[in-house]
């Protein structure tokens, strides 16, 4: 089992703190925010976590070199692009079962332990219990428990998508497919959500794994991060 986390962007709605570091490398309560990432996935019975970075490639490469023998640092030089091709930049790597994540999220083990429980087809974690807001990635399912739509620009919806993709070995093939077509369809300017996206609309929609009821932070805002600030105990200490 491999896990790959996307952590190329520019962070540019932070503002200052990321005019000169990666948004993963900024402090949060005396750590770095992808030190709390790294706690949660290396807790993980993984084979390799591959890291996909960008903007100020060599700044993250250099702090996480030495880090744990399991991690494998990739560039993506493109990374102004859409995060289509960070995740494109990760795919040779797989031949196996794995989790994507982004950098800027901040899950319990919790959540994983539900997607660890699955062997086959593609799962996306999605929550019902929250308030969403208009930059939140909205979902609506079916009754038997498949995506039927996402994007943020729902107008009605079930609950919310909160980062966390797992391709089973018995799709990967389908799954490598699929972003490439979004990379041709989007000229490399996609995101990583119009993969489960397409999948839908090809007829292979992914199942959803339930997460409700468990907290989790998503830093992209000075406001994010404070509210993070004040909420990181809670969800560190279910980390383990």
């Amino acid at each position: 089992m491999k896990a790959v986390l996307l952590a190329a962007g520019t962070g540019n709605r932070l503002g200052g703190l990321t005019s000169h570091i990666p948004k993963s490398m900024i402090p949060l309560k005396g750590k770095l925010l992808i030190d709390y990432v790294l706690d949660t996935l290396l807790s993980l019975p993984l084979q390799e976590l591959i890291i996909v970075g960008g903007f100020e490639f060599e700044k993250l490469k250099k702090y996480l070199q030495g880090r744990d023998s399991r991690i494998q640092i990739l560039e993506n030089k493109k990374y102004q692009l859409g995060s289509i091709v960070t995740l494109k930049t990760a795919l040779p790597h797989l031949n196996d079962e794995f989790f994507l994540f982004n950098a800027d999220h901040i899950y319990p083990k919790k959540i994983i332990s539900k997607l660890l429980e699955k062997t086959e087809g593609i799962f996306a974690a999605c929550d019902f219990d929250r308030p969403l807001t208009e930059d939140d990635m909205k979902i609506k399912k079916s009754p038997e428990g498949y995506l039927t739509d996402i994007s943020k620009k729902l107008t009605s919806h079930d609950g919310g998508y909160i980062g966390i993709t797992y391709c089973a070995e018995n799709t990967l093939a389908l799954y490598k497919k699929i972003v490439d077509d979004v990379m041709e369809k989007t000229e490399s300017r996609g995101v990583v959500e119009e993969v489960l996206a397409t999948l839908i609309k090809n007829g292979n929609p992914p199942k959803i794994c339930d997460a409700s009821g468990i907290q989790w932070l998503e830093i992209d805002t000075p406001e994010d991060l404070a509210y993070a600030e004040k909420q990181i105990h809670n969800v560190t200490s279910t980390i383990y």
